[in-house]
């Protein structure tokens, strides 16, 4: 039986609200008959963060993070360790504003154990709140996005949002250091001749920038890190 960790990486700034919305979703998703666990990695933002409390009331495991070193990266580090004894076979990484379809987990899953070279399968994003002009032209964005990943022999899955073959990921982990931790680590594996799996059949969205400003320092960013 193999077993599936997901990891949600949980900032200071996360509102409750958000987070057992998140939480709920993830819960719901099928499993197929897989041994798993949920494990929220979340910065704590005061000594009395209720929001550690209410996410183990609905029954997914909280670590603890007294610190934001390393920040995104450095939180799945350390979840990484936490995961060490569990032995997961596939680790799925979402953001808080993460909703894969159900199946997104078993579909990704079925992929890489089909190919021992594949390093991570996620499938096409798409946007949950397009209510603006911003979120609108973000939509549009990613329409383009899905069209070159099924195009390029280089896909890079932002955030590394999908499910990554644990092996790989304890072995190599995240660079804290990068400014976009997911270039480098889809650069990485790239170079060390692994592949990435774009699933058809699933999708996944994720909420996109809602102002100019947000959007603007979004991509300056992950341009920045790209350099």
């Amino acid at each position: 039986m193999s077993k599936v960790a997901v990891i949600v990486p949980v900032s200071p700034f996360e509102p409750l609200d958000i987070l057992i919305n998140s939480a709920k979703h993830l819960i719901s998703l099928d499993y197929d008959n897989f041994e798993y666990k949920i494990v929220y990695v979340v910065d704590k933002k005061n000594p009395n963060d209720e929001r550690c409390e209410k996410l183990r009331e609905l029954g997914v495991e909280v670590l603890k993070r007294e610190t934001t070193r390393g920040k995104r990266a450095g939180a799945i580090n350390d979840a990484l360790d936490y995961l060490k004894d569990f032995r997961p076979n596939y680790i799925a990484i979402f953001d808080v504003d993460s909703r894969p379809e159900r199946d997104f987990i078993v579909k990704c899953v079925r992929a890489l154990e089909k190919d021992d070279k594949a390093y991570i399968a996620s499938s096409r994003r798409y946007i949950s709140n397009p209510v603006n002009l911003v979120s609108q032209t973000v939509e549009a964005e990613y329409y383009l996005i899905n069209l070159l990943l099924k195009k390029s022999r280089f896909k890079q899955f932002n955030g590394l949002i999908g499910v990554l073959r644990a092996e790989f990921l304890m072995r190599y982990r995240l660079n804290e250091d990068a400014v976009t931790e997911d270039a480098d680590f889809a650069t990485r594996m790239h170079c060390l001749g692994y592949r990435a799996i774009l699933v058809d059949g699933t999708k996944i969205y994720e909420q996109a920038p809602l102002s100019w400003r947000d959007l603007i320092g979004q991509r300056k960013r992950w341009y920045y890190g790209g350099l």
